[in-house]
């Protein structure tokens, strides 16, 4: 979000709302300075009940988010008692492995 690319990148984006388009779809032009337009409609945004996010894509999100405030193998850790909550003797132990260092 940061980043000066892709600051110039959203100081040249403007978005309009179509209340013909459905709350899980969307629809997006690009015109290049060439004079080209491009478009592209998606019917249903990714993780929406008609598109929902397979395994890999709940973890790659996760990593996404959490990676950016917890280091790598705390996020790996996190993500492995999630795939083994419901055989876990004590699912206090997810949120205790999500807890910062240095926070508990």
């Amino acid at each position: 979000m940061r980043d000066p690319r892709v600051i110039a990148v959203r100081n040249r984006v403007s978005a309009k709302v179509d209340p013909a388009i459905g709350r899980t779809e969307a629809r997006v032009t690009i015109r290049t300075r060439d004079g080209r337009t491009l478009s592209r409609h998606v019917e249903h945004a990714l993780g929406t009940l008609a598109r929902p996010m397979s395994d890999a894509d709940l973890e790659a999100k996760f990593r996404g988010l959490a990676g950016e405030v917890l280091p790598g193998a705390q996020v790996e850790e996190i993500i492995k008692l999630c795939w083994r909550l419901p055989t876990l003797g004590d699912a206090g132990a997810l949120a205790r492995a999500a807890v910062p260092a240095g926070k508990a």
